[in-house]
Protein backbone atom coordinates (compact mmCIF):
# COMPACT_ATOMS: atom_id res chain seq x y z
CA UNK A 1 0.00 0.00 0.00
CA UNK A 2 2.92 2.51 0.59
CA UNK A 3 4.13 1.56 -2.45
CA UNK A 4 0.92 2.32 -4.45
CA UNK A 5 0.94 5.80 -2.62
CA UNK A 6 4.03 6.91 -3.26
CA UNK A 7 3.75 5.78 -6.71
CA UNK A 8 0.16 7.42 -6.93
CA UNK A 9 -2.06 4.49 -7.97
CA UNK A 10 -3.12 1.48 -7.07
CA UNK A 11 -3.34 -0.91 -9.95
CA UNK A 12 -6.92 -1.50 -9.18
CA UNK A 13 -10.66 -0.39 -10.57
CA UNK A 14 -13.56 0.05 -8.19
CA UNK A 15 -16.94 -1.44 -9.49
CA UNK A 16 -19.61 0.45 -7.79
CA UNK A 17 -23.00 -1.51 -8.00
CA UNK A 18 -26.42 -1.70 -6.69
CA UNK A 19 -27.47 -4.86 -7.24
CA UNK A 20 -25.88 -7.68 -9.39
CA UNK A 21 -29.33 -9.36 -10.51
CA UNK A 22 -29.60 -7.86 -13.27
CA UNK A 23 -28.39 -9.80 -16.54
CA UNK A 24 -26.54 -6.93 -17.78
CA UNK A 25 -24.71 -6.13 -14.70
CA UNK A 26 -23.23 -9.31 -13.99
CA UNK A 27 -22.12 -9.64 -18.08
CA UNK A 28 -20.94 -6.01 -17.47
CA UNK A 29 -18.77 -7.23 -14.43
CA UNK A 30 -17.39 -10.57 -16.06
CA UNK A 31 -16.18 -8.49 -18.85
CA UNK A 32 -14.78 -5.60 -16.70
CA UNK A 33 -12.99 -8.50 -14.52
CA UNK A 34 -11.75 -9.97 -17.51
CA UNK A 35 -10.07 -6.37 -19.39
CA UNK A 36 -8.82 -5.68 -15.89
CA UNK A 37 -7.07 -8.94 -15.27
CA UNK A 38 -5.32 -8.72 -19.27
CA UNK A 39 -3.80 -5.47 -17.94
CA UNK A 40 -2.71 -6.36 -14.24
CA UNK A 41 -5.37 -4.67 -12.78
CA UNK A 42 -7.50 -6.36 -10.09
CA UNK A 43 -10.94 -5.04 -9.50
CA UNK A 44 -12.56 -3.89 -6.41
CA UNK A 45 -16.75 -4.16 -5.52
CA UNK A 46 -18.05 -1.28 -3.58
CA UNK A 47 -21.80 -1.97 -2.99
CA UNK A 48 -24.01 0.88 -2.16
CA UNK A 49 -27.18 0.89 -0.56
CA UNK A 50 -29.94 3.23 -0.08
CA UNK A 51 -28.45 6.69 1.08
CA UNK A 52 -26.51 8.43 -1.66
CA UNK A 53 -25.52 11.12 1.49
CA UNK A 54 -23.60 8.23 3.06
CA UNK A 55 -22.18 6.11 -0.02
CA UNK A 56 -20.08 7.78 -1.30
CA UNK A 57 -18.01 8.14 2.20
CA UNK A 58 -16.47 4.93 2.03
CA UNK A 59 -15.62 4.90 -1.97
CA UNK A 60 -13.98 8.09 -1.40
CA UNK A 61 -11.42 6.68 0.53
CA UNK A 62 -11.70 3.17 -1.57
CA UNK A 63 -7.69 3.01 -3.04
CA UNK A 64 -8.64 2.61 -6.62
CA UNK A 65 -7.71 4.51 -9.61
CA UNK A 66 -10.98 4.49 -11.30
CA UNK A 67 -14.94 3.74 -10.67
CA UNK A 68 -16.93 2.15 -12.97
CA UNK A 69 -20.51 2.03 -11.84
CA UNK A 70 -23.00 -0.33 -12.66
CA UNK A 71 -26.86 0.89 -13.16
CA UNK A 72 -29.70 -1.49 -12.38
CA UNK A 73 -32.74 0.39 -13.24
CA UNK A 74 -32.54 4.50 -12.61
CA UNK A 75 -34.28 7.14 -14.06
CA UNK A 76 -31.05 9.38 -12.85
CA UNK A 77 -28.25 7.57 -15.28
CA UNK A 78 -26.48 6.78 -11.86
CA UNK A 79 -26.05 10.47 -10.47
CA UNK A 80 -27.22 9.03 -7.28
CA UNK A 81 -24.31 6.88 -7.51
CA UNK A 82 -21.40 9.02 -8.19
CA UNK A 83 -19.68 11.23 -5.73
CA UNK A 84 -19.01 14.41 -7.99
CA UNK A 85 -15.82 14.70 -5.47
CA UNK A 86 -14.55 11.53 -6.00
CA UNK A 87 -11.24 12.22 -7.56
CA UNK A 88 -10.69 9.48 -10.06
CA UNK A 89 -11.64 8.73 -13.40
CA UNK A 90 -15.48 7.58 -13.60
CA UNK A 91 -17.27 5.50 -16.03
CA UNK A 92 -21.24 5.25 -15.57
CA UNK A 93 -22.83 1.96 -17.95
CA UNK A 94 -25.58 3.80 -18.71
CA UNK A 95 -27.73 5.99 -21.89
CA UNK A 96 -27.81 8.47 -19.53
CA UNK A 97 -24.72 9.29 -17.67
CA UNK A 98 -24.23 12.61 -14.72
CA UNK A 99 -22.34 15.27 -16.31
CA UNK A 100 -18.99 14.83 -13.63
CA UNK A 101 -18.41 11.29 -15.55
CA UNK A 102 -17.94 9.73 -18.78
CA UNK A 103 -20.65 7.10 -19.66
CA UNK A 104 -21.28 3.89 -22.02
CA UNK A 105 -24.43 1.70 -22.91
CA UNK A 106 -25.70 -0.64 -25.10
CA UNK A 107 -27.99 0.51 -27.91
CA UNK A 108 -30.89 -0.61 -26.51
CA UNK A 109 -32.75 1.59 -29.11
CA UNK A 110 -31.01 -0.04 -32.05
CA UNK A 111 -31.44 -3.61 -30.96
CA UNK A 112 -35.54 -3.21 -30.34
CA UNK A 113 -35.98 -1.65 -33.48
CA UNK A 114 -34.67 -4.65 -35.09
CA UNK A 115 -36.62 -6.51 -33.46
CA UNK A 116 -40.01 -5.29 -34.62
CA UNK A 117 -38.78 -4.82 -38.42
CA UNK A 118 -37.77 -8.71 -38.07
CA UNK A 119 -41.36 -9.49 -37.01
CA UNK A 120 -43.06 -7.36 -39.49
CA UNK A 121 -41.04 -8.97 -42.08
CA UNK A 122 -42.43 -12.08 -41.08
CA UNK A 123 -46.34 -11.11 -41.91
CA UNK A 124 -47.16 -10.15 -37.99
CA UNK A 125 -50.07 -7.18 -38.45
CA UNK A 126 -48.18 -5.34 -35.47
CA UNK A 127 -45.92 -6.41 -32.63
CA UNK A 128 -47.15 -6.45 -28.82
CA UNK A 129 -44.69 -5.66 -25.56
CA UNK A 130 -44.02 -7.41 -22.45
CA UNK A 131 -41.98 -3.84 -20.87
CA UNK A 132 -39.75 -3.35 -18.39
CA UNK A 133 -40.31 -1.90 -14.96
CA UNK A 134 -40.54 2.02 -15.65
CA UNK A 135 -37.70 3.01 -13.97
CA UNK A 136 -35.56 1.39 -15.58
CA UNK A 137 -33.78 3.12 -18.25
CA UNK A 138 -32.78 0.31 -20.66
CA UNK A 139 -36.71 -0.23 -20.29
CA UNK A 140 -37.42 2.76 -20.96
CA UNK A 141 -35.32 3.24 -23.98
CA UNK A 142 -36.28 -0.22 -25.42
CA UNK A 143 -40.25 0.55 -24.79
CA UNK A 144 -39.92 3.70 -26.72
CA UNK A 145 -38.09 1.94 -29.72
CA UNK A 146 -40.44 -0.44 -30.09
CA UNK A 147 -43.08 1.98 -30.52
CA UNK A 148 -41.10 4.09 -32.63
CA UNK A 149 -40.63 1.33 -35.36
CA UNK A 150 -44.41 0.45 -35.17
CA UNK A 151 -45.31 3.85 -36.04
CA UNK A 152 -42.62 4.44 -38.53
CA UNK A 153 -43.95 1.27 -40.27
CA UNK A 154 -47.21 2.28 -40.06
CA UNK A 155 -48.66 -0.44 -38.13
CA UNK A 156 -50.91 -0.29 -34.61
CA UNK A 157 -49.01 0.67 -31.17
CA UNK A 158 -50.77 -1.52 -28.87
CA UNK A 159 -50.96 -0.90 -24.98
CA UNK A 160 -48.16 -2.50 -23.25
CA UNK A 161 -48.09 -4.60 -20.25
CA UNK A 162 -45.43 -4.71 -17.60
CA UNK A 163 -42.69 -6.25 -15.51
CA UNK A 164 -40.09 -6.19 -13.20
CA UNK A 165 -37.38 -8.43 -14.90
CA UNK A 166 -38.38 -11.56 -13.11
CA UNK A 167 -39.69 -14.88 -15.37
CA UNK A 168 -42.79 -14.76 -12.79
CA UNK A 169 -43.20 -10.90 -13.71
CA UNK A 170 -43.28 -11.64 -17.54
CA UNK A 171 -45.91 -14.68 -16.52
CA UNK A 172 -48.50 -12.26 -14.89
CA UNK A 173 -48.08 -9.68 -17.73
CA UNK A 174 -48.80 -12.08 -20.68
CA UNK A 175 -51.44 -13.27 -18.76
CA UNK A 176 -52.73 -9.62 -18.16
CA UNK A 177 -52.27 -9.80 -22.30
CA UNK A 178 -54.14 -12.42 -23.16
CA UNK A 179 -57.35 -11.87 -20.96
CA UNK A 180 -57.65 -8.72 -23.76
CA UNK A 181 -55.78 -9.75 -26.74
CA UNK A 182 -54.51 -12.51 -29.35
CA UNK A 183 -50.73 -11.15 -30.10
CA UNK A 184 -49.19 -13.01 -33.11
CA UNK A 185 -45.82 -11.60 -32.13
CA UNK A 186 -44.55 -10.61 -28.74
CA UNK A 187 -41.15 -8.63 -27.81
CA UNK A 188 -40.42 -8.82 -24.21
CA UNK A 189 -38.08 -6.71 -22.78
CA UNK A 190 -35.22 -9.37 -21.20
CA UNK A 191 -34.66 -13.02 -21.64
CA UNK A 192 -36.20 -13.83 -17.97
CA UNK A 193 -39.73 -12.41 -18.40
CA UNK A 194 -39.76 -14.43 -21.66
CA UNK A 195 -39.65 -17.32 -19.86
CA UNK A 196 -42.46 -16.78 -18.07
CA UNK A 197 -44.04 -15.08 -21.20
CA UNK A 198 -43.61 -19.09 -22.96
CA UNK A 199 -45.89 -20.39 -19.86
CA UNK A 200 -48.49 -18.11 -20.52
CA UNK A 201 -48.35 -18.98 -23.59
CA UNK A 202 -48.74 -22.78 -23.32
CA UNK A 203 -51.20 -22.60 -20.57
CA UNK A 204 -53.66 -20.39 -22.77
CA UNK A 205 -53.11 -23.46 -25.61
CA UNK A 206 -50.88 -21.22 -27.97
CA UNK A 207 -47.90 -23.07 -29.64
CA UNK A 208 -44.24 -20.73 -29.83
CA UNK A 209 -43.59 -20.04 -33.09
CA UNK A 210 -46.50 -21.32 -34.73
CA UNK A 211 -49.36 -19.30 -33.07
CA UNK A 212 -46.94 -16.67 -31.20
CA UNK A 213 -43.55 -15.53 -31.88
CA UNK A 214 -41.78 -14.34 -29.04
CA UNK A 215 -38.24 -12.54 -28.96
CA UNK A 216 -36.57 -11.76 -25.82
CA UNK A 217 -33.26 -9.55 -25.13
CA UNK A 218 -29.98 -10.21 -23.09
CA UNK A 219 -29.24 -13.67 -24.82
CA UNK A 220 -29.05 -15.90 -21.37
CA UNK A 221 -26.95 -18.53 -21.43
CA UNK A 222 -30.06 -20.57 -20.75
CA UNK A 223 -31.61 -18.90 -24.09
CA UNK A 224 -31.04 -21.96 -26.20
CA UNK A 225 -32.74 -24.51 -23.78
CA UNK A 226 -36.02 -23.14 -23.91
CA UNK A 227 -38.74 -25.27 -25.81
CA UNK A 228 -38.35 -23.89 -28.49
CA UNK A 229 -34.84 -22.00 -28.03
CA UNK A 230 -35.45 -18.33 -27.69
CA UNK A 231 -34.83 -15.87 -30.38
CA UNK A 232 -33.16 -13.19 -28.47
CA UNK A 233 -31.08 -9.82 -29.10
CA UNK A 234 -27.54 -10.30 -28.12
CA UNK A 235 -25.94 -8.23 -25.75
CA UNK A 236 -22.42 -7.80 -26.28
Amino acid sequence: AARAMKRGHFKTIGVVYRSLHPVGNRKALEGITRAASERGYSVLLIPVGGDPAQDGVPLAQSSIDVAIVLVSTSLGGGAEDVDPSLNVPTVVLSSAGPPHASSVSIDDALGAGEVVRHLLALGHPTVHHVAGPERSLPAGNRERAWRAALVEAGRPVPGVVRGDWTPESGYEATRELLATERPTALFVANDQMALGAYRALREAGLRIPEDVSVVGCDDIDEAPAFAPPLTTVVMD
